[in-house]
Parts: structure tokens; C-alpha cells; sequence
């Protein structure tokens, strides 16, 4: 399954994405960016920053694995978030500030 799309990304996702890989070559970064960011097919990409495609799709499954660990965490938190009973929540009256509630001064 592709998680990221060309041309859907916003540009702090794909620099926090490559964090988490050892993608540091900054033609493959840069290529990476034209597409996943701008949107331009990947074989035009790579002819542009002078890179092979092939480095390019072994760059872009990498990133693909990454973005697929994060949404099962997000996955994981969330089914945890939505199974949370609701006992351990704590609920809180809000007073004015004159100390009234229900025009009662406490």
C-alpha cells in the first residue's frame, strides 16, 4: 500500500519522513521532493537532478516502509485514545469570577 502521494506531501512531512532514513544524497532528496511535493513523475524527477530511477524507486520504498510504521503507531494510538474508558476522566465545574455557580456565591 503507498501511503504518500505525488504531489500531496507538504514539504516539513517529507524532511521529517527522511529523518528517519539514510537517504542523504541531496539529488535523491531533491528528486524526492519534485515528486512527492510538486507533483512531477518520478522518471522525469531523477532525469532532472541526474540520478538513476532505480536509485530513486529504492529511495522512494524506503520512505514508503517509514510512512507505513508511522500510520500503524498512528493506528495503535488511536484504538488506544478511542478505548479509553471513560471512568478515568475527570470532570471539572467552572465557576465565574466572582466564585457563582448556578447564581449560588460560594
Amino acid at each position: 500500500m503507498n501511503y504518500l502521494l505525488p504531489g500531496g506531501e507538504q514539504p516539513k512531512r517529507l524532511q521529517l519522513l527522511l529523518l528517519l532514513t539514510k537517504i542523504k544524497s541531496e539529488p535523491q532528496i531533491a528528486a524526492l521532493t519534485e515528486h512527492y511535493v510538486n507533483g512531477l513523475p518520478a522518471e522525469r524527477a531523477a532525469a532532472r537532478f541526474m540520478i538513476e530511477k532505480s536509485n530513486l524507486s529504492r529511495a522512494q520504498t524506503r520512505l514508503e516502509e517509514v510512512a507505513s510504521i508511522i500510520e500503524q503507531i498512528k493506528e495503535i494510538d488511536w484504538s488506544q485514545l478511542n478505548a479509553a474508558p471513560q471512568s478515568n476522566q475527570q470532570n471539572y465545574q467552572l465557576t465565574d469570577a466572582n466564585n457563582k455557580r448556578d447564581g449560588v456565591t460560594l
